[in-house]
């Protein structure tokens, strides 16, 4: 059995049931998974009984896990707001899931496209957890100052983590990460992500960035042609897992690199329609274009000269794109 675990609210389980059918399809059949989902307590029977539709792929298990304890945090001014409080929750995952030794932690912004049994199968017996190290560029060296974490050491993202859940409590890291929480608030900037790196940095095993593709730092020439590249000797051209950590996702934006392929299992969800009516709303909304004064029939796919003749117009859903004409 592979454990596999998130944190979500209710309004990120159209998101997180594209992460699950893409585990799903990418896996051997000869695995069994069970998914477990920490939430806030706000996932209603609507979005459980749509993640469960995810069964015609493959049978799975999956649980839930509601928290009503208030986790404290002090936000800077400079932390990303597309990040929600609610994943502090992962600082509590060894006393939440506590018949598992062991699990695989994700994000829920991301596709795994190849099997992660290879990550499921990597020895973390001595370590706290295994995870892929970011850039070490200026910036991040100057911010790990800030968090007080040695310079030999890696800031690592933790948006996909194989965790020895067993060693985090024999040792009572639960407990050790609450105390630097406390420690830090005002400081960290990446709530949980940071906490991780603070309490744990000398515990961690580096592992091939093919498990964390990050598009915007390993599919960005410059990085690998710099310095910093040569960190990308623990890169495999062939992601198992495909992460936008930056603020900006393939349904906000299907420019991203890899947002094909998103929405290429999105299709397998229920969600796909209303993930298509999102990116194009997010579309008009980053590039301003203003609703079209059409029939509604019209309103829905038409096209049409503009009246100079050199532009097509596109309607979509009520939105008018205007595109030139070669």
């Amino acid at each position: 059995m592979i454990h596999v675990g998130f944190v979500v609210d209710n309004n990120y389980c159209k998101y997180l049931a594209v992460t699950l059918a893409t585990i799903l399809k990418s896996s051997s059949e000869k695995d069994d998974y069970t998914f477990h989902i920490i939430n806030d307590g706000s996932i209603n029977d609507v979005s459980k009984n749509k993640l469960n539709e995810l069964k015609k792929i493959r049978n799975f298990e999956i649980k839930y896990y509601s928290q009503d304890k208030k986790l404290h945090h002090e936000k800077r001014n400079d932390t990303r707001n597309d990040i929600s409080m609610v994943t502090n929750y992962r600082l509590m995952i060894s006393s939440i899931l506590s018949d598992i030794d062991k699990v695989i932690f994700m994000d829920a912004d991301l596709i795994v496209v190849n099997d992660i049994r290879e990550l499921w199968d990597i020895n973390i017996d001595d370590c706290y957890m295994a995870c892929c190290s970011s850039i070490n560029d200026a910036t991040t060296v100057e911010y790990k100052k800030q968090l007080d974490i040695p310079p030999e050491y890696y800031y690592c993202n933790t948006g996909v983590m194989l965790v020895n859940l067993k060693k985090w409590r024999a040792e009572g890291i639960e407990e050790k990460l609450f105390e630097k929480e406390k420690q830090y608030r005002g400081i960290y900037r990446f709530y949980d992500q940071c906490i991780f790196n603070i309490t744990l940095y000398d515990k961690i095993k580096y592992i091939n960035q093919k498990f964390n593709f990050r598009p915007g730092i390993w599919g960005n020439s410059e990085f690998m042609n710099s310095n910093y590249g040569k960190e990308g000797s623990l890169l495999d051209i062939n992601p198992v897992v495909v992460h936008w950590a930056s603020p900006v996702k393939p349904w906000q934006d299907n420019m991203q690199p890899f947002a094909a392929d998103y929405f290429d299992f999105a299709k397998l969800t229920p969600y796909y329609y209303e993930l298509q009516i999102e990116s194009i709303y997010k579309f008009k909304k980053n590039v301003g274009v203003k609703p079209c004064k059409l029939k509604w029939y019209k309103k829905i796919l038409s096209m049409r000269n503009s009246s100079d003749k050199k532009h097509k117009l596109v309607y979509v859903l009520g939105l008018k794109l205007s595109v030139k004409k070669n």
